[in-house]
């Protein structure tokens, strides 16, 4: 409210400051000198009724005064000035702020937030096999991350048997990726040695096209395709795991020259054809 009575004062003295130099200005000050000058001609004739002033004589008394009054009023236009320039310099203009937008809620899509509790899971699954490294196996290495989603999609975090059981099924899948290579290096070994038989399965370390590292074969061993009747070509050496590392919850892989076997292992029990592998 200070202001506003303010600014409206400072108006106001603007505006008769105008109006003022207005009068002041060169054609305004010639016309009233003229109309002097004029009416003081009109005075130096003798005028035998000066004694009954008549109505023009009246009129030059009244435009004197003004024209006065006008001389007076002029000493007062720099203080004019001055208090227009200090009410100016006193005004104070507070910034306008906007209004604050409130704040829009927020909704996280549902498959968002499904995709975000997945990842969270993968991540305490991954957390768990290194807190158990007895259970890990160098296979686990060429999983990605899509692996341990899936892995942990469903699984169960609040038991014990829940834990390996979940930690069975990322061995798994690590071992699946494993095996696409190790049979294509056994082709590939067999046709470079027209049907040689490998004594050592580190000597099919060269013919894997995906470099791998060599302690992922020392976990395996060459046994006879006999040892699985009717899955895997006969006359043929086959990769076999050597022993389990959760003799409950896991899987045993045969890998030959045309195809992959696996076996589960758990409390239901197992169809494995090597019924001593739980035991080494």
């Amino acid at each position: 409210m200070k202001n506003k009575a303010t600014i409206l004062l400072l108006l106001s003295l603007s505006i008769a400051l105008v109006a003022y130099q207005s009068l002041q200005s060169p054609p305004a000050i010639g016309a009233l000198e003229s109309l002097s000058a004029k009416e003081s001609d009109k005075t130096t004739y003798p005028n035998p009724a000066e004694n009954f002033p008549i109505p023009a004589t009246k009129q030059i008394v009244e435009q004197q005064r003004e024209i006065g009054r006008l001389m007076r009023e002029n000493s007062e236009i720099p203080k004019l000035r001055n208090e227009v320039a200090r009410l100016s310099a006193r005004i104070e203009f507070a910034p306008i702020k906007s209004p604050a937008k409130p704040e829009l809620e927020t909704v996280e899509d549902p498959f968002e937030a499904a995709v975000k509790d997945l990842a969270l899971r993968a991540a305490e699954l991954n957390r768990h096999m290194q807190n158990l490294p007895n259970l890990e196996i160098p296979e686990l290495q060429m999983l990605e991350e899509a692996d341990w989603l899936s892995a942990a999609k469903g699984a169960d975090f609040d038991s014990k048997e829940g834990i390996r059981q979940a930690l069975s099924k990322v061995r798994q899948k690590a071992k699946t990726q494993f095996a696409e290579l190790a049979t294509a290096a056994l082709n590939e070994y067999f046709a470079a040695t027209k049907g040689g038989t490998p004594t050592d399965p580190s000597q099919l370390l060269p013919f894997f096209k995906t470099p791998i590292d060599a302690s992922l074969l020392q976990r395996y061993q060459l046994v006879p395709s006999s040892t699985v009747p009717g899955l895997m070509e006969t006359g043929y050496l086959i990769l076999s795991e050597k022993a389990p590392v959760d003799r409950e919850y896991d899987t045993h892989f045969y890998i030959g020259k045309k195809g992959v076997a696996s076996f589960a292992i758990g409390p239901a029990g197992s169809n494995d054809p090597d019924t001593t592998w739980t035991t080494r």
